[in-house]
């Protein structure tokens, strides 16, 4: 049992079909003491039309 939390941004270009996006997740387990308490990611997206 924890808490968890997820937030991001994310950027569109406007000529080519392509976003660039980050995500943070901080979070907190009540049974796990010690360790990171942040994750998060970084991705490229191609936009299909």
């Amino acid at each position: 049992m924890g808490l968890l939390g997820i937030g991001g941004l994310e950027y569109k270009f406007r000529d080519i079909p392509i976003t660039l996006g980050i995500d943070l997740i901080p979070y907190f387990y009540f049974n796990h003491w010690g360790g990171s308490f942040i994750d998060g990611s970084i991705s490229v997206r191609y936009i299909l039309k």
